[in-house]
This record gives C-alpha cells, sequence and structure tokens, in this order.
C-alpha cells in the first residue's frame, strides 16, 4: 500500500510538537529533520513531478535531496524480498509492512528540538542528514537526541564530532557549530545524549582540497560505558601497538563513563583519526561485540586506518558522500577535492546530484597524486530560501 506523506514525512510546528496525527517510522529520517509548518508547501512545489527510486538503497540521501531540491519523490519496494518487509521503527497511523514511500518536501523550519531516536539505528545515522540539511534551515537548528551512540553499523559518535564536523567548516560552516557528547549508549538499550547546534547560513563557500600530504599525527579516543576503565587502557594499548609502527605521534586518549551519564548497556568502542600535513583526515572506528577479545577489536580498527590512509584522498571512504553532496551545493563556481577509490555508495550518488540539482561531476584518476582521483563540479547555485532576514 502506498503511503502519502503530506508536506513532509513528519509535520512539526515552530515550537517542536506535532502538528498533524501522522508519525512515520525513525527509519525515515525527514521525520526529525524536516521540521515544518504542515501548510507550508505551496501548490507548485506539490505538482512537481516525482523522481522514482526502487528499494532501501540511499534511502536517506535521497529525502535529503528531495527536501532541498523541493523535488517529490517516490521510493518502492522497501526491503521487499526481506521476511519483514517495508519500513522499519516506530510506526502511528502508517502500515508497517508497506514497501513504498511517496515523499512531498515542505520547507527547513529548525529552532529547539529534541527526539528519541529508538535502538535500531544510532544516533550517527540522523546526524549525518542533519548535518546536511540545518545549515538551509529557516532557524538555527538545536537539537538533543536520545539514543545509541555507537552501534558497530554507522560510524561511532566520535567520528561524527571529529571528522564530520571538520568537514562542514571547509565550507564555511563555523561560527555559532557545537556538538556535545552528554551521554554515552551503548547497545542494546542506548541511553545516549547529543546536542547539536548549527548556524543558518545564506550559501556554502567552495573547496579546493587536492594535496593529499604526509601522515603527521594519530589521535584517538577509546570510550567505555559501564566496563572497567581498564578496558579503555587495553584498547589504547593494542592500536598503538600496531600505530607506533609506523609515526611516533600516537596519542589516544581515554573517555570513560560512569554512573547516569554511561547510559543504560555497557560498552566500548574505539575511534581513531590520522591527519596529514596538509589538512586530510581519516578515520576509522569499532564497538566491542560479545566473544570478541578487546585487543583483536583494537588491532582491526588500526589496521582500518592504515587501509583507508593507503587508499589516499582527503578524507576516508566513509566520508566522500558527505563531501561530494556538498560540493554540489555550492554556489555556482568550481569545487575540487582529491579521494581515493570512490565507493558505491559515492558512485550512486553522483547520479541522484544530477537527478535532482542538475549537477555533473568530472573525474581524473591519479592526478595529481598517485592513486587518488580528483573529483570536481561547478556548484548548483543553491542558495538558503528558507533563511529568516534579519
Amino acid at each position: 500500500m502506498s503511503k502519502v506523506l503530506n508536506d513532509t514525512a513528519a509535520a512539526i510546528s515552530a515550537n517542536g510538537s506535532a502538528s498533524n496525527s501522522l508519525l512515520v517510522s525513525s527509519d525515515i529520517i525527514c521525520s526529525i529533520i524536516a521540521s515544518t509548518s504542515a501548510n507550508s508547501v505551496s501548490p507548485v512545489k506539490a505538482k512537481l513531478s516525482s523522481s522514482v527510486y526502487m528499494g532501501a538503497v540511499q534511502f536517506r540521501q535521497r529525502i535529503i535531496l528531495s527536501l532541498l531540491s523541493g523535488k517529490a519523490t517516490v521510493i518502492k519496494e522497501i526491503r521487499s524480498n526481506e521476511e519483514n518487509p517495508g519500513l522499519k521503527g516506530n510506526i502511528l497511523l502508517v502500515n508497517l509492512t508497506s514497501t513504498e514511500v511517496t515523499f512531498r518536501p515542505g520547507s527547513i523550519y529548525g529552532g529547539e528540538l529534541e527526539f528519541t531516536c529508538g535502538v535500531q539505528r544510532s544516533l550517527v545515522y540522523f546526524l549525518e542528514a542533519l548535518f546536511i540539511l540545518a545549515p538551509f534551515s529557516k532557524l538555527a537548528f538545536r537539537v538533543t537526541l536520545n539514543g545509541i551512540t555507537a552501534d558497530g553499523v554507522d560510524q561511532t559518535i566520535d567520528g561524527v564530532k571529529n571528522i564530520n564536523a571538520r568537514i562542514l567548516k571547509h565550507f564555511g560552516i563555523d561560527d555559532g557549530f557545537d556538538f556535545k557528547i552528554l551521554r554515552r549508549g551503548s547497545l542494546p538499550l542506548g541511553g545516549g545524549k547529543i546536542f547539536f547546534t548549527c548556524p543558518v547560513i545564506s550559501s556554502l563557500r567552495p573547496v579546493s582540497m587536492t594535496e593529499v600530504g604526509a601522515i603527521k599525527k594519530i589521535r584517538g579516543i577509546a570510550a567505555t560505558t559501564r566496563v572497567s576503565p581498564q578496558v579503555a587502557n587495553r584498547m589504547i594499548e593494542a592500536a598503538r601497538s600496531q600505530l607506533n609502527t609506523f609515526i611516533p605521534d600516537v596519542y589516544i586518549y581515554s573517555d570513560v563513563f560512569k554512573g547516569d551519564d554511561a547510559g543504560l548497556s555497557s560498552g566500548y568502542s574505539l575511534f581513531l583519526q590520522a591527519e596529514s600535513t596538509s589538512g586530510a583526515v581519516y578515520s576509522a572506528d569499532g564497538v566491542g561485540s560479545a566473544g570478541q577479545p578487546v585487543e583483536e577489536m583494537s588491532i582491526k580498527v588500526a589496521h582500518s586506518l592504515l587501509r583507508q590512509i593507503q587508499k589516499g584522498g582527503i578524507v576516508d571512504q566513509s566520508h566522500q558522500w558527505m563531501l561530494v553532496m556538498l560540493m554540489a551545493l555550492c554556489p555556482a563556481d568550481l569545487s575540487k577535492v582529491a579521494l581515493g577509490p570512490l565507493t558505491p555508495q559515492c558512485t550512486m550518488l553522483l547520479d541522484d546530484l544530477k537527478t535532482f540539482l542538475g549537477v555533473s561531476f568530472k573525474i581524473l584518476e591519479n592526478f595529481p597524486n598517485e592513486g587518488t582521483t580528483t573529483v570536481s563540479c561547478i556548484g548548483a547555485g543553491f542558495s538558503n530560501l528558507n533563511r529568516r532576514t534579519q
């Protein structure tokens, strides 16, 4: 059964309360990011032709682009071949097993909001989308999210704080940006809490980052919740045993959470970040699982970081998609970056950026640095029409 999500997937009024009875799955990222009045969609926007996609692949990215471009989107056959098909999460007044969504975008309002995001996905799943959308809202976002901060599927919350935030700064989003980890929350019960605020801008700043440079330092965070502090020390020692072979400047902090700040479940995670002389950043992370020794997980994360460094580019592969999406949203000037081998996710996104924004990318392999790919585009000239005039 097709579901038409009128105006936005979840219409939220200016004070953050639901303006109608339609509440949708936490799997629909727009349910927490498209904070808008239920009547904010213009008749012209509602009549735009829809882009139709099959399957749940690139679900978040297509909802983000639909919202920013104002183009309606239909996504069909969502997990249609699985035992439990359709949208996942908490559903009210929406059929859980439906495999089709029609999304008609509204306006991004912003403001002070708080959400409980469940325990099926990490808070990072939502934050990665918020980082793209928040700069283009009417009011500055001041968002509190509750849930899991490390799940082993998405990057850890430390990756968002240290890598995604750095990427935003390259595009001119700096003053007024803040990100705080108030509580950590491990699987299965979560209990984590973060606070995020982002300034409203009129447009992004084009970027040119093609120099990869040599690695100058490695930093990391060994985080624990409701376990012995010795677990953090064991992660640090195991990771350093691999990394100090290549570079002496390795420092990994321990971040031990106890009591109420440690959430509802015991767990631990390791985040590693390498930075080059030109400002390129690479990251890798891991989350402890039952039956896996702490040292084994830590060594695996260290090796993953070394592989990302070897692949080159100015960011690691997991952050490619965010970088190219922001490039496409820049003013109509040239943006150019060096990337390692493009991931399938990034390649599919390039096609979607052409469909939604009309932006084409030029790709040159092995230039100017051996093993990297230079990706460039002329931005869509996107500007924030939602921004409240002062």
